[in-house]
């Protein structure tokens, strides 16, 4: 049976790792806004990329 102190800190370490999460997330968020230029860039090769490799294995094979 799970006492009233060790639900307390269970609930605590629970909220402490979604904070740090969050907080991280929140970074990364940041510095991806401070940079849109490279985000654009990185996404667009990364289409290529996609697009490239689709096209090679779109041959249909009997």
């Amino acid at each position: 049976m799970i006492t009233l102190i060790r639900l307390y800190m269970i609930k605590a370490k629970e909220i402490k790792y979604k904070l740090v999460f969050w907080e991280i997330v929140d970074t990364i968020i940041a510095e991806l806004a401070k940079h849109p230029e490279e985000i654009e860039k990185k996404l667009a090769d990364s289409v290529v990329k996609l697009i490239i490799s689709n096209k090679g294995n779109s041959e249909v094979k009997l």
